[in-house]
């Protein structure tokens, strides 16, 4: 800790002011008492004074040492248990890491303050008021801008792209393949997928006519007549079109009934054949590990970073307009609707009872290795800029108290004795 880390010259200045009123006081006493006992003989009811201003002296200098013993070693000498912050500030540090882990943040501590504080409901006012919807948008675009608008985010697209790719790597292929089958398939009862596998088979069928002329002519035999070969390219044709049309006109739907089977075979099999597991899984490595899925990732990350970029430097975007919309919209929700504002500062006690409970031995464990970094000096010398002053009335007090206590016993004296 750097010895010139406190700048703060009002607080020294009003600590200097109260020393020097407390040590004035004390001469003060001092000479009184030197005064009224030199002129006590002439003048016996100056012993009255004289009792005074001796006990004051006697109290101002017992305060003085007590206070001065805090924080150094009065008139530099070693005396046993003194500059008791200087000496024991390791164990003071951890003494009031363990009173805040003890008393504080505890559940028991917590929760009575967390239930009187409306986050959601105090939320809700200040987006309302004075344009602070656009104000929190302007903050939030300044650290997307931070984020994604620097000239080398490559740490950040490699971080995403990592993160997609871990994310890709941790997902079974076959089971999810075979839940989406199995949702497209068994509990679709209009036969959504079946129908578009259809429509999907015609299309590429008639997109397709002169490839499969080529292709009938190219695996007949040579010595075929071309009117043979077109009429076996007009037979397949006819063939495939009339299944097709049967598949959507044919009342007991057996081709589509055979269809679902084989697909309902299949979820079972992409579910519970080893074998067809761990092909996926080896497919989805090898799609990994492909160089140009990596630089699709990249590209992909790149663009979105390029995207958010453009959009949070230009002042007319409407990813500006939008979240603006959204955070204003929030707050009329949050203002209108009660039982939300209860959901949200019953999660937000919650999560933080849960972070403050479960991390507070880490908290406190900064409290006190930072108070342990400290110089001891400076240290000391914080501490006092911050409360000495409350110190020196201690002094004060005790040099008042400590006359009138003196006063008392004199004059008790003499009316008893």
């Amino acid at each position: 800790m750097d010895r010139n880390a406190d700048p703060d010259p009002v607080r020294r200045a009003r600590l200097a002011r109260m020393k020097w009123t407390a040590h004035g006081l004390l001469v003060a006493m001092f000479v009184l008492y030197l005064v009224t006992g030199y002129y006590e003989d002439a003048h016996p009811a100056l012993g009255y004074l004289r009792a005074f201003a001796e006990a004051g002296t006697v109290g101002a200098l017992a305060d003085w040492f007590a206070v001065t013993a805090l924080f150094r070693e009065p008139m530099g000498l070693p005396i046993p248990h003194t500059a008791i912050i200087k000496r024991r500030k390791d164990d003071i540090g951890e003494t009031l890491a363990d009173f805040i882990a003890t008393h504080f943040l505890t559940r028991d501590a917590l929760s009575p303050r967390l239930e009187r504080i409306d986050v959601a409901g105090v939320a809700a006012d200040w987006l309302a008021r004075d344009n602070n919807a656009n104000r929190l948008t302007e903050d939030v675009i300044q650290i997307l801008d931070r984020i994604v608008g620097g000239d080398d985010n490559t740490a950040l697209r490699a971080l995403v792209s990592d993160n997609l790719s871990a994310a890709v790597e941790r997902v079974r292929v076959t089971p999810l393949l075979a839940r989406v089958l199995e949702l497209l398939v068994v509990n679709d009862p209009d036969d959504t997928l079946l129908t578009g596998l259809v429509t999907l088979a015609q299309n590429q069928f008639d997109e397709n006519r002169g490839t499969l002329r080529d292709t009938v002519g190219d695996r007949t035999p040579w010595w075929l007549p071309g009117f043979v070969d077109e009429r076996i390219y007009e037979k397949l044709v006819s063939e495939v079109e009339t299944a097709l049309a049967d598949e959507e006109t044919d009342g007991d739907k057996r081709a589509r009934e055979h269809l679902r089977r084989f697909l309902i075979d299949l979820i079972d099999a992409l579910r519970n054949d080893a074998s067809l597991v761990t092909r996926g899984e080896q497919l989805k490595q090898d799609l990994l590990q492909h160089p140009q899925l990596k630089r699709y990732l990249n590209t992909v990350t790149r663009d979105v970073s390029s995207f958010f970029a453009r959009e949070v430097r230009d002042p007319d975007s409407a990813f500006r307009r939008r979240l603006a919309a959204a955070l204003a919209g929030m707050g009329a929700a949050l203002a209108d609707e009660p039982n939300l504002r209860d959901e949200i500062n019953t999660s937000l006690r919650d999560a933080a009872i849960y972070v403050l409970t479960r991390y507070r031995n880490r908290i406190t464990r900064v409290i006190s290795e930072t108070i342990q970094g400290w110089d001891a000096d400076t240290a000391a010398d914080l501490i006092e800029t911050r409360v000495g002053r409350d110190l020196q009335f201690i002094r004060i007090n005790g040099t008042l108290v400590g006359g009138l206590a003196g006063l008392t016993l004199y004059t008790l004296w003499h009316a008893l004795f």
